[in-house]
């Protein structure tokens, strides 16, 4: 599926084991918001491939009546943007925005969002320990406004 500039589309609910890819074009100073929600906790990648022009990806979280920034790429030229976070039920939204143009050509800004809920399945084990969200030196995912990934990748480890 392509999708143009301006566009909101529902991607559904996130399964644990989901990977999936779709293509897209934007215009300058346009965006495309991704709407999806997430039943079971679970680690997503987020990446922005194929790039023609220089475009960003942020993830949101909804939560007390609004969305509210959890994650971002902002790497520079074609560069593939990539974002990984573990996520709580809920719903989310990743938006792809254009920054700047690399091509030259003056057209719409081409790109392939994928996303990736199996691969942290796959290479990790998070264990079931009511705690464990507690213990960030372990699986550090932004608790207490703190930085992802600052942890010792205790679940990496452990599979």
């Amino acid at each position: 599926m392509t999708l143009s500039s301006s566009s909101q589309v529902n991607l559904g609910v996130f399964s644990p084991n989901e990977v999936g890819s779709i293509s897209g074009s934007i215009s300058a100073s346009d965006s495309i918001e991704y709407f999806f929600n997430v039943t079971d906790s679970m680690g997503v990648y987020l990446t922005l491939a194929d790039l023609s022009d220089d475009l960003d990806i942020s993830l949101l979280n909804y939560s007390s009546g609004s969305y509210h920034q959890i994650a971002s790429s902002q790497n520079s030229g074609t560069d593939s943007e990539s974002l990984f976070k573990y996520l709580s039920p809920g719903y989310y939204k990743a938006i792809v925005s254009y920054y700047g143009r690399v091509s030259g050509d003056g057209g719409t800004s081409n790109f392939t969002l994928k996303y990736d809920a199996k691969t942290f399945q796959e290479n990790s084990l998070t264990p079931n320990d009511p705690g464990f969200g507690d213990q960030w030196y372990l699986f550090n995912t932004g608790q207490g406004n703190g930085l992802d990934n600052e942890d010792i990748f205790a679940p990496e480890a452990w599979k």
